[in-house]
């Protein structure tokens, strides 16, 4: 009797733990989900490494901070090449004159724009102008306003395609390489994607609608996921269920950069939509623009050079020439019979100042100049200071300045890496 108890008791738990394990592996909609773990990684400092060009508009004037971070996983349904934004609506409809609040913090930004940031305003609105034609429809059919798009740009590149931060991030809209990749920026035929200002202004919409999905239709949260990481706002939102962004809770839990961040997109956008209340004016431009045949090579630099200030340009063409021609090197050469895209106000310019004569020489010559680079050289068997600086071309006296070696006997050992000067 106690033997077929035992028997029956053990087909039983048998039986139930076969139950539990199978309801435990397809989990309901309820079920706890493992947090994403952020990688991204904060941009700072924006700058084109090729131009040294600091994009101090994304600072403090005492304080270099950079632009926040960019997570790399998302949950949310991946965008399509047919339909960038995943939701044609962003905005519900809603007018961003509505959307904006004009507090205190807007306010300030609206300060900070109009006073120290108001040339790199004026200059990102020159830059967008040659850009809109080909990504302000984008946003429109997205839903979403011009006055947005003028806004991110100038507040994250002041409208420089090429623009590159300390961290990585890339491009008008300055995407992390792997935010890019899961929008469709990846690298084709050696270009990033990410440089490309159309394929940028698709893939900005598609992260800003993921975004506005899981952040309660909220732009402001919107635009803080996509400034300071869209994980770190999305625990946030969940530990501070309901509550607005302005509120001080959810408002001063950001890192201090995305609280400065925020106001000053929208500062921007309001700016954009009434410049006529603050004196503001952005001024007119011919932003017409043409495919050129070259007629000799050049570079872009080079057509910089001998364009100069045409047209009564204050700060010249090198900027507009990069953006109308993002997959080019600005030092690359580029052959005769080839076409680029330029500013139709330049043709005659370029007819009269880029074809020949001294300036196209003197412009030559500058493309070629080189700053001298050190070269590190690794001590081997048998050298002594004297044919290591004959190898290079250099004298003793140099190299031994450069590595602290002390004379008369310049002591070197095998393995030492010395730091040998370039030439011209």
């Amino acid at each position: 009797m106690i033997s077929r108890f035992l028997v029956f008791f053990i087909i039983t738990s048998i039986g139930l733990s076969v139950l539990y394990a199978t309801q435990s592996s397809d989990p309901s909609p309820s079920s706890s989900i493992p947090e994403p773990q952020s990688s991204g990684t904060p941009v700072s400092e924006l700058q084109d490494p090729e131009e040294l060009d600091r994009a101090s508009f994304s600072k403090s004037p005492d304080e270099e901070t950079g632009n926040g971070e960019y997570a790399e996983i998302s949950s949310s349904p991946e965008p399509t090449a047919s339909n960038p934004s995943g939701n044609q609506s962003l905005l519900r409809g809603k007018d961003l004159r509505e959307l904006i609040e004009l507090n205190e913090p807007v306010q300030a930004a609206m300060n900070d724009w109009l006073t120290w940031l108001r040339p790199q305003l004026m200059d990102s609105y020159e830059n967008y102008r040659y850009l809109k034609d080909k990504i302000a429809p984008i946003y429109e059919e997205a839903g979403l306003p011009e006055a947005l798009l003028f806004a991110l740009i100038a507040t994250e590149t002041g409208g420089k395609v090429h623009a590159v931060s300390s961290a990585g991030a890339t491009g008008l809209f300055q995407f992390m390489s792997g935010t890019g990749k899961r929008y469709g920026l990846t690298v084709e035929d050696g270009f990033d994607m990410r440089l490309d200002p159309v394929e940028a202004t698709k893939a900005s919409i598609a992260f800003l609608n993921d975004q506005m999905e899981t952040l309660n239709q909220s732009l402001e949260k919107s635009l803080a996921a996509y400034n300071s990481g869209e994980n770190r706002l999305r625990r946030l939102n969940r530990t501070l269920k309901g509550v607005d962004f302005w509120d001080s809770r959810f408002f001063n839990s950001l890192p201090s950069e995305t609280r400065t961040y925020v106001p000053r997109i929208l500062a921007a956008a309001w700016l954009f939509l009434h410049p006529e209340d603050y004196n503001l004016q952005f001024g007119s431009f011919q932003t017409e623009t043409i495919p050129l045949i070259l007629e000799r090579d050049t570079a872009l630099d080079q057509l910089s050079i001998c364009l100069g200030q045409a047209q009564d340009q204050r700060d010249g063409w090198f900027r507009t020439l990069r953006n109308l021609n993002p997959r080019l090197e600005y030092q690359d050469e580029i052959k005769a019979g080839q076409e680029i895209q330029i500013p139709t106000i330049l043709k005659d310019a370029y007819q009269k100042h880029c074809l020949e004569g001294d300036l196209v020489e003197r412009a030559r010559e500058l493309h070629e100049a080189r700053f001298p680079e050190l070269i590190i050289y690794t001590v081997v068997k048998g050298d002594s200071l004297i044919k290591i600086a004959n190898r290079f071309g250099c004298s003793t006296q140099e190299i031994a300045a450069i590595n602290n070696l002390r004379a008369p006997r310049y002591l070197i050992r095998i393995g030492q890496k010395l730091k040998i000067p370039g030439r011209y």
